[in-house]
């Protein structure tokens, strides 16, 4: 019989060994862990701690156990402040009994270097009493590494594909809500909640027509894999689309499945843009090249390579793809003289300049001799080393052609001009021969004048006289014979008188007043190259005293001679105006101007006699007028004349101006358009004198032609045609202040029955088509002969007349 205090004692020894073996393995179980775990009592003491946790903080085990692990390992935030112990997430297990869990924090090593660490605390109790706790440890420090890193590797991301301007994305297919993707809402308007990683809402997406292509390329890429791109129309958020291009990459798994898709948006609206406009511009270019048959050509200086285009062959005289654009090819073609000046040019051009402009000469397989203007630029790189050279060629022949004709015509010129100097100063010689004679033949006019006054005009007052004292001493019946005789005398007398007024004062100013007259005065100055514009508020039967009359008259004509003389201008005007019970004329210019004349202590000076300016003052002051003189260097002179009206038949009622009245005063104004052509009207219109003069000496031989006015430019040609009303019009094309284009414009707008026929030196189709586009009947060149000329103006008048005649 067993003894059972031995059972016992074998009982309890077994089951010491059973703990032994127990502990022995949790040990090795604790030791082969690579977490740190340690154990806790009740108040936060070590009680146990394996090697793999003492090692993480850099102690022994024996260094660790029975101390507070909170006060040694975990006693400071990151940032420097204790750590009280009612704060640790880590002992809190003590205080209420539950296990806790987390990855946030930071122990302290031995060294003193931060060590973070995810952590789980659980409670041992016994009897409902919380005795202690296990802790687990785990160095999360490679982990913080990588999360680090994963961050600072977004961030780039980001950063470059704000830097892009592109959406990027990066799709696990097994876990399409994990995807990244950035930019979308900068690109297309959507936030990252929006998107719908599902095929059909990416569908919705893309434009209709670029879907069947776009799924017909996904559907390759994610059973091949690799990368493709595509461009399509993407719908932005505000419901417009834009063009896009997508690069994206398909990664397949080890079972050749697709995985994982990566890749970006890029926005191409822009581009496509200034794609288009760069296409358009360069058709614009190319129609704008071929329009002005333009060459173009493009030498690369390293490889000598050369390239034409199909203009380029044209202006060479050479069949594109029969010759090999080269060098040599072109100096082929450039005449021998010429060839030296662009090796120089394109030397230059290279070495300094950069650019070359010159014109040259190419002999065409045919013989032709053509001209070329070259215009290139020297392309260099960084460092300013030349690298191509391109440029344009176009033809000039025709204005090399014109150029020579201008230069022998300027040759010409100036021999004309020579020839004409040498004219005019013989001219020169006989005026002053002529001018002296011109005095002896006044002063022999004076004494002709006092001559036949005296032997006639006085001789038959004084026999009036005897024939009065006679009739004082014959009876009545013999009376009347001898008042018969002396009516006679006195009609004789009077004959005379009429004749001689005649002769020193024009018959217009008796017959149709001073306004009429001043307006024939206006019109025979255009003779003299000044072109007068009368305006005036007075009626044209304006009545005066026929001597006031006269001296205002000759007045005014002497102001416009000394115009036309001195002030170094072709335009005045003349007005006539009532102010103030005062008839007021002022003749006006825009010339020089200049100090007006003070009178000399011996009176009028030679040049202000016949009708100076003091003698214009003196004579108004002796019929009660005034005359006033104003004249400013470089802004005119204004000359006025003013005379009190007398009684109220003086001022004839304000009446309608009507030409017809002057008209008839100066022969008859109508057009020979509207009757016959026994005589055609002419207006000449040109700047150059000497051109009119030699019209009017061409024309005058013809009898059936008569010059009725010379104008010197435009705005007069305009003006003569509505008072003068020519039958034809001789229109110079360049002139002053108004062309002989707009000129023609305005009078056939005006007058359609007035014939213009367009004069040029400048004899090219341009200018004659523009004459024509103006409304010109005829054009001719300064060079063409008289009898030319002449034809011309027969010939339009005809058809001007015929034209007429079937719009009535």
């Amino acid at each position: 019989m067993i003894d059972p205090i031995m059972l016992h004692i074998v009982h309890d020894k077994r089951a010491e060994q059973e703990l032994a073996r127990v502990k022995d393995q949790l040990s090795v179980i604790l030791e082969a862990a690579g977490e740190g775990i340690y154990g806790l009592d009740a108040e936060g003491r070590a009680t146990f701690i394996n090697q793999a946790g003492a090692a993480m903080f850099g102690y022994r085990q024996e260094e660790l156990l029975g101390r507070n692990l909170h006060e040694l390992l975990h006693y400071a935030h990151p940032d420097g402040r204790p750590y009280a112990h009612e704060d640790c997430p880590i002992e809190a297990v003590l205080r209420d009994g539950r296990a806790h869990r987390g990855d946030d924090q930071l122990f302290w090593r031995k060294d003193g270097a931060p060590l973070p660490v995810s952590f789980t605390s659980s409670p041992i109790q016994e009897d409902g009493r919380v005795t202690g706790a296990v802790v687990v440890l785990s160095d999360v420090t490679d982990r913080r590494r990588a999360q680090e890193a994963v961050r600072a590797s977004e961030e780039r991301f980001r950063r470059a594909a704000d830097s892009a301007g592109a959406v990027v994305y990066d799709i696990d297919l097994a876990h399409p809500e994990q995807a990244i993707v950035h930019g979308m809402d900068r690109l297309a308007g959507l936030t990252r909640e929006e998107i719908r990683f599902e095929l059909e809402w990416w569908k919705s997406r893309i434009h209709p027509d670029d879907l069947p292509g776009y799924l017909a390329q996904l559907n390759r890429q994610m059973e091949q894999g690799g990368v493709m791109k595509a461009s399509f129309r993407l719908k932005h958020a505000s419901g417009s689309w834009m063009w896009v291009q997508s690069s994206r990459e398909v990664l397949l798994d080890r079972h050749g499945k697709a995985a994982r898709v990566v890749g970006a948006i890029v926005d191409i609206s822009h581009r496509l843009a200034a794609d288009e406009a760069l296409r358009e511009s360069e058709e614009r270019l190319r129609l704008a090249l071929s329009a002005g048959q333009m060459g173009t050509w493009d030498v690369d200086l390293a490889t000598e390579r050369t390239r034409w285009d199909a203009h380029e062959y044209a202006l060479l005289g050479l069949r594109e793809g029969e010759t090999t654009p080269s060098r040599d090819a072109f100096y082929a073609c450039v005449h021998p003289d010429d060839r030296a000046l662009i090796q120089q040019a394109v030397e230059r051009a290279v070495a300094e300049a950069g650019d070359m402009d010159y014109e040259f000469r190419v002999v065409h397989p045919d013989g032709q001799l053509r001209w070329l203007a070259a215009r290139g630029q020297v392309m260099k790189d960084e460092r300013g080393r030349p690298l191509r050279i391109v440029g344009v060629n176009y033809d000039v022949t025709q204005r090399k052609r014109i150029e020579e004709r201008l230069r022998s015509f300027t040759l010409e010129l100036e021999w004309r001009v020579a020839e004409r100097t040498r004219e005019l100063v013989q001219s020169h010689d006989r005026l002053r021969a002529l001018a002296t004679e011109l005095n002896l033949t006044e002063q022999r006019e004076r004494k002709r004048l006092a001559t036949d006054l005296h032997d006639y005009l006085a001789q038959l007052l004084a026999l009036v006289r005897m024939k009065l004292g006679q009739l004082k001493r014959v009876p009545a019946h013999g009376q009347p014979e001898l008042l018969a005789e002396t009516e006679q005398v006195v009609n004789e007398a009077l004959t005379y008188t009429r004749t001689l007024v005649t002769q020193l004062s024009p018959p217009v100013l008796h017959e149709f007043g001073l306004p009429v007259a001043l307006q024939w005065l206006a019109e025979q100055m255009v003779r003299q190259e000044l072109s007068v514009e009368v305006r005036q508020s007075v009626p044209d039967r304006l009545e005066l005293p026929e001597d006031q009359a006269v001296l205002l008259f000759q007045s005014v004509r002497e102001l416009l001679v000394n115009v036309r003389k001195h002030a170094r201008t072709h335009r005045a005007v003349v007005t006539i105006d009532e102010r103030q019970g005062e008839l007021v004329i002022g003749v006006q210019d825009e010339g020089v101007g200049g100090a007006a004349p003070q009178p000399t202590r011996d009176g009028p000076t030679a040049a202000s006699s016949k009708f100076g300016l003091f003698s214009i003052r003196e004579r108004m002051l002796a019929i009660g007028g005034r005359f006033d003189f104003e004249s400013v260097p470089g802004r005119g002179t204004t000359a006025t004349l003013a005379l009190l009206l007398g009684s109220a038949e003086c001022r004839a009622p304000r009446a309608e101006q009507d030409r017809s009245t002057f008209s008839s005063a100066l022969g008859p104004r109508s057009s020979a358009l509207h009757g016959s052509l026994e005589r055609i009207r002419v207006l000449l219109v040109d700047d150059h004198a000497m051109v009119r003069e030699g019209l009017r000496g061409l024309l005058t031989e013809h009898a059936d032609v008569e010059v009725v006015g010379e104008a010197w430019d435009g705005e007069e040609a305009v003006a003569f045609a509505d008072r003068l009303r020519p039958d034809v019009i001789i229109m110079d094309v360049n002139m002053p202040r108004m062309d002989g284009l707009e000129a023609t414009r305005r009078i056939k707008a005006a007058f359609r029955s007035i014939a213009v026929v367009g004069l040029s030196v400048n004899s090219s189709p341009q200018v004659e088509d523009a004459m024509r586009a103006s409304g010109a009947d005829a054009f001719l060149s300064k060079g063409a002969a008289g009898e030319q000329i002449y034809r011309t103006i027969v010939e339009t008048a005809k058809r001007s007349v015929e034209r007429e005649s079937a719009e009535r």
